[in-house]
């Protein structure tokens, strides 16, 4: 079976933040996200109940503090795990994997992406 190369766009504009939809020729809706520096792609349909999962927040896993002595001292954003939050019910999914974090086996489907100069393709 060949693969679909679909057009998402100039690497120029994706710029870390953004993030796009692709509608592939079966209907389905892709999500592009740029974060830091990388793009990542994936179905832009929850795997918990169908939200649009890909329109959502990308936060750093919120991770507890503490001091020395063990006691909590808040919680803080860590950068270096980044989640995309489903805008419907709030479930997290790791953005370098698409795997859920609050629902063993669940995940986001994933699409390959591919850069040919400033353009930007969608593997389908």
């Amino acid at each position: 079976m060949a693969t679909d190369l679909i057009h998402v766009g100039r690497r120029s504009e994706l710029t870390d933040g953004t993030q796009r939809i692709v509608t592939l020729t079966d209907g389905a809706e892709v999500g592009v996200i740029a974060h830091n520096g990388t793009l990542y792609a994936y179905r832009n349909r929850c795997a918990h109940q169908g939200g649009p999962v890909c329109e959502g927040t990308v936060i750093g896993l919120v991770a507890p503090r503490f001091d020395q002595y063990g006691a909590m001292l808040g919680e803080r954003f860590d950068d270096d795990e980044p989640h995309l939050v489903c805008p419907w019910h709030g479930v997290e999914f790791r953005l370098t994997t698409g795997e859920c974090v609050t629902i063993p086996g669940a995940s986001l489907r994933k699409y390959e992406i591919t850069i040919d100069g400033d353009d930007v393709y969608l593997r389908a």
